[in-house]
């Protein structure tokens, strides 16, 4: 109680330093742009969107995992949203924004994964990641909650250790079926699952 230390935020208010934000929402409703702005404005040490950066950061080295999108539809989604980068942007982007881009299940459920992306996010010495999206790298199924659990248990240990930030997309639950007519007696947990 009597300690001076003071939480250190990326995103003022929002995400600590060590922290971890989830971007949830239906499929095509924008949290891939919403992810790739916070990154590319973390990089560029600019406020993201009405959101504040926090104060005081060292430059941020981010590590963007596309696991929905290959190379080249990233690379088109990129471009399309930052068309006029300054040289001085592009350099600060080539060296601080990683992307790791394989439209495959990246297995954080397992050991070897999970030693896999500690050994990224050592050697790139990175201060936040992206896992664009949940869906496919929490389990063979998001029913499938032991590997949903391990996930979770690995991202928090490597999160800690590694003294990184997170931001995951993940795609809410459809909607049982009879919502859609029954709004009036939906709870907001069945809604977001």
């Amino acid at each position: 109680l009597e300690s001076d230390c003071k939480i250190q935020f990326a995103i003022q208010g929002l995400l600590p330093t060590n922290g971890l934000m989830y971007l949830g929402a239906r499929s095509g409703t924008g949290k891939t742009i919403a992810g790739i702005q916070m990154a590319v404005d973390l990089v560029l040490g600019r406020d993201t969107m009405t959101l504040k950066r926090g104060e005081n950061l060292p430059q941020q080295r981010l590590i963007y995992f596309s696991l929905e999108m290959g190379k080249e539809e990233f690379k088109e989604r990129f471009e399309a949203m930052y068309p006029k980068r300054t040289e001085e942007e592009n350099k600060l982007l080539r060296e601080n924004l990683l992307v790791y881009c394989d439209p495959e299940p990246f297995r954080l459920w397992t050991d070897d994964h999970a030693a896999d992306m500690a050994r990224m996010m050592i050697r790139g010495k990175i201060t936040g990641q992206v896992i664009d999206t949940a869906s496919v790298s929490f389990g063979p199924t998001l029913l499938d909650q032991e590997a949903v659990n391990k996930t979770i248990q690995n991202m928090y240990t490597l999160r800690n250790r590694l003294d990184f930030y997170q931001i995951i997309p993940c795609h809410t639950r459809k909607l049982p079926a009879g919502i859609v007519a029954n709004l009036e007696d939906v709870t907001v947990d069945e809604i977001f699952g």
